[in-house]
């Protein structure tokens, strides 16, 4: 008898698990919020998953990114992410893309479509570009706000994207997603705590900006706070878990 997720059939129940075992999710963005999603996900029974992202970790990730470690350092995230998720889960059924998203890469990595996406996407563009593809193509869709430089877990919320507020993240994806006629329909966590703005401002936001990567502008430096990082990549993961079981409930 396999034990792996038999703790996890006792609470949710054995139809429930079966539907996760058949699930398909697809986390894009496996820093400290996708990177603790993706685990959590496949630590509850999760069968199929894909992994975009185009990065590698550096030493400055380890204090709030899962994957990140003395012995990963320098590998492409997708890559230690890979062989972390298989330790845990041996017969998972993963993919991985060491890509850029955007919109030259929207159809290749969202094909065939998954049964859920966890937007985990730090720059804006490619957030807004996933965010649309996602809603054009009916594909549920989880987003993630700005989690740097907060540090009270108790103003951390669940909404649709019309109703955030505080959150300057969210302020600048709402106003681009009405300019391509989307003004609610997306769920998004975000943090209501106020305190200096996680992003400059609405202008230095124009371009594509990864860290170490040759695509985008640079953009200064921001605190993260471990446990924040780690309460928001939970939140997804759970709002992805509760959410594909409902849809099975539903039919």
């Amino acid at each position: 008898m396999n034990y792996r997720f038999s703790r996890l059939e006792l609470a949710l129940g054995k139809k429930a698990v079966d539907v996760l075992k058949s699930s398909h999710v697809t986390v894009v963005g496996i820093g400290g919020v996708g990177g603790i999603a993706a685990e959590t996900l496949v630590r509850s029974a999760l069968g199929h998953i894909h992994l975009i992202d185009t990065d590698s970790y550096q030493q400055t990730d380890i204090n709030r990114q899962l994957f990140a470690l003395e012995s990963t350092i320098g590998q492409t995230k997708v890559t230690a992410a890979r062989q972390r998720l298989l330790d845990i889960h041996p017969n998972l059924d993963i993919a991985v893309d060491h890509a850029f998203f955007h919109t030259d890469t929207a159809e290749k990595l969202l094909n065939p479509a998954p049964d859920f996406v966890i937007d985990a996407i730090d720059a804006v563009l490619p957030k807004i570009e996933l965010l649309c593809y996602c809603v054009n193509h009916a594909i549920p869709v989880i987003s993630v706000m700005g989690a740097a430089v907060r540090s009270d877990y108790r103003n951390i919320l669940v909404s649709d994207i019309s109703k955030t507020k505080v959150c300057p993240l969210a302020r600048v994806i709402r106003r681009r997603l009405v300019r391509r006629g989307i003004r609610k329909g997306i769920m998004c966590i975000y943090s209501a705590e106020p305190g200096p703005p996680s992003v400059p401002s609405d202008q230095n936001l124009d371009d594509n900006i990864r860290t170490g990567h040759t695509r985008g502008r640079i953009r200064p430096i921001l605190g993260s706070y471990g446990p924040m990082i780690s309460i928001f990549g939970i939140l997804a993961a759970d709002f992805v878990i509760r959410s594909l079981i409902r849809q099975f409930e539903e039919v």
